[in-house]
């Protein structure tokens, strides 16, 4: 919601969504909620706190921001990446 605020009308807002389930350095941990991660960092023992964002929290994302005049208006996959685009219009 205050993203939305933040964008002028008639301008863009570009989510990226990464998709690091399919990494295999991914591990949970028990002090962390659903859907976060711990997730390696290249070839180091060093981890990174991820939030794996999944399809209901995407669609209210997309619905929050709709309710606020910024519609949905492409998602972008790329096959030989894990990352998502999702790109909305102020309207």
């Amino acid at each position: 919601k205050k993203l939305s605020k933040l964008v002028k009308k008639d301008g863009y807002l570009v989510f990226s969504n990464w998709n690091f389930l399919d990494k295999k350095s991914v591990q949970t941990a028990n002090e962390l909620q659903e859907d976060d991660y711990w997730v390696g960092w290249g070839d180091t023992d060093q981890k990174r706190y991820c939030h794996y964002y999944n399809n209901d929290e995407m669609q209210n994302i997309i619905k929050v921001l709709n309710v606020n005049n910024t519609k949905l208006i492409k998602i972008i996959n790329n096959e030989n990446d894990l990352n998502s685009y999702y790109v909305f219009k102020k309207f």
